[in-house]
C-alpha cells in the first residue's frame, strides 16, 4: 500500500471523488463515520472490515447510518486503486503489514487516523485567543475530578503543575465524597461499573455549570498560565480527533447555556445498555450529539458554537493517539489521552511511556 501523509483539509479533497474502505469497527470506525457526515460524504464509505470474525454479515452503525462489514478477503478483492483504505484502528503496524501482503493493494492509498492527527498538528493554529470583555468572566477556579485507584505520579506532577503556574487560582479537587454521583443515571452507572472516566464526563459539566471555571483532566499538563482564556463567556478545545474534548480542558461563566445543554444530554442515554453492555463512546462522541445541531464543523479551525469558542488542538498541543505533541506560542495545556476509562493496562502502559520520556517526541524536537 501506500502510505500518503496529508493534513486534514488536505484528506477531505483528497477523498472527494473516492470510494473508501474502512478497517476496524471499534471506537475509531464510528469517528470515522462521523468525520464523512460533518463533511456531506457519508456515501463515500463502501464498506468495513474488521479481524473480528464475529463481526463479518452485521453492519458498521452510528444513528441512521449503516455500513456492511464484510471478511477480509472480500474487502481486499473489492478495493481498487482508484479506492482509499482508512485504518481506523490503534493497531496500525500489524493491519498495515496484513494488507501489504496482498499483492493487490500495492498501489492502493492508505491513511490512518492517528497519522492524520499527527499531520493536522503540525499545522494546526489560530491568530489569538478571543476577548470578548476588558475584565475576567471566567472565575479563576480550576476543576479536576480523581476517583478509584491511587492518583499515578505522571497525573500527581499535573497537578502540582497547576499550583505552581497558578498560586492565585483556587483549585478545587472533587471525588465521589464531595460530589453526589447518584445525581444522574449514566454517571451512577459508571460508578457502580468502576469507568472513573465515564463518571467525569457528566460530572465536569455539572460542576462548571454551577460554579464556573476552567476544568482540566489529571492527565494535561500546564504549559503556561490560563489568564488569556478568562476574558470570554466560554471556551474549549477540539483535539487529534477533530472533535471537542472537554477532557483537555474548557472553561465557562457560572450558568452558560450550551454547557447546560451539554450536561442535561446525558439525562437521555444510559451506561449500561439494556442487553448489560457498557456504552464505551468517549466523550467527544457524545458532545458531538449535541454540537452538530448548531453547525459544529470538523476542519480544526477556530470556531464558535452557541456562547462557546471553540479552538484548534494546538490550544492543547498533543495527538494522544501517537503521543506525539507540539507546542508553540498558542499552546496552554498538554493532553496526553492516557484512555485508562478505555482499558486499564492500556492506560497503564502509555502513563509509563510518558512518566520513562520514551517514544514521546514532538514533531518538532520537544520532549517530555
Amino acid at each position: 500500500m501506500i502510505a500518503k501523509n496529508l493534513n486534514l483539509s488536505q484528506f477531505r479533497e483528497y477523498i472527494a471523488a473516492r470510494k473508501c474502505y474502512c478497517f476496524g469497527c471499534g471506537l475509531q470506525g464510528t469517528r470515522i463515520i462521523n468525520i464523512m457526515e460533518n463533511w456531506g460524504y457519508r456515501e463515500k464509505i463502501a464498506a468495513f472490515t474488521d479481524n473480528n470474525e464475529k463481526r463479518v454479515g452485521t453492519r458498521m452503525s452510528n444513528g441512521s447510518l449503516h455500513y456492511p462489514i464484510v471478511s477480509v478477503d472480500e474487502f481486499v478483492k473489492s478495493v481498487t486503486e482508484k479506492d482509499v483504505i482508512i485504518i481506523c484502528s490503534s493497531d496500525v503496524v500489524s493491519i498495515s503489514e496484513q494488507l501489504n501482503q496482498y499483492q493487490r493493494l500495492e498501489n492502493v492509498v492508505c491513511f490512518n487516523l492517528g497519522e492524520l492527527g499527527l499531520r493536522q498538528l503540525i499545522v494546526s493554529d489560530y491568530e489569538k485567543v478571543i476577548r470578548e470583555s476588558e475584565e475576567p468572566i471566567i472565575p479563576k477556579i480550576i476543576h479536576y475530578f480523581w476517583g478509584g485507584d491511587r492518583m499515578p505520579e505522571l497525573m500527581k506532577r499535573n497537578v502540582e503543575r497547576w499550583h505552581e503556574l497558578c498560586p492565585d487560582y483556587e483549585i478545587r479537587e472533587w471525588n465521589d465524597h464531595n460530589y453526589d454521583i447518584s445525581k444522574n443515571k449514566y454517571m451512577q452507572q459508571a460508578y457502580e461499573a468502576g469507568k472513573w472516566g465515564f463518571v467525569s464526563d457528566y460530572a465536569r459539566l455539572d460542576i462548571v455549570y454551577q460554579y464556573g471555571g476552567i476544568y482540566i483532566d489529571t492527565d494535561v499538563s500546564m504549559v503556561k498560565r490560563p489568564d488569556e482564556l478568562l476574558y470570554q463567556k466560554c471556551f474549549a478545545i477540539s483535539d487529534a480527533s477533530f472533535f471537542l474534548n472537554l477532557g483537555a480542558g474548557f472553561g465557562a461563566a457560572v450558568g452558560v447555556d450550551l454547557i447546560k445543554e451539554l450536561r442535561d444530554y446525558y439525562d437521555t442515554i444510559s451506561f449500561i445498555s439494556s442487553d448489560g453492555s457498557a456504552n464505551m463512546q468517549p466523550i467527544q462522541y457524545h458532545t458531538y450529539q449535541v454540537m452538530k445541531k448548531y453547525g459544529y464543523q470538523v476542519n480544526d479551525k477556530l470556531q464558535k458554537i452557541q456562547e462557546m469558542n471553540i479552538y484548534p488542538m494546538i490550544m492543547a498541543g498533543t495527538n494522544a493517539y501517537t503521543m506525539q505533541m507540539r507546542v508553540t506560542d498558542r499552546t496552554f495545556f498538554l493532553h496526553y489521552g492516557t484512555a485508562t476509562w478505555l482499558n486499564k493496562k492500556y492506560g497503564q502502559d502509555k502513563i509509563h511511556l510518558y512518566e520513562n520520556n520514551q517514544d514521546c517526541t514532538d514533531v518538532i524536537g520537544y520532549r517530555l
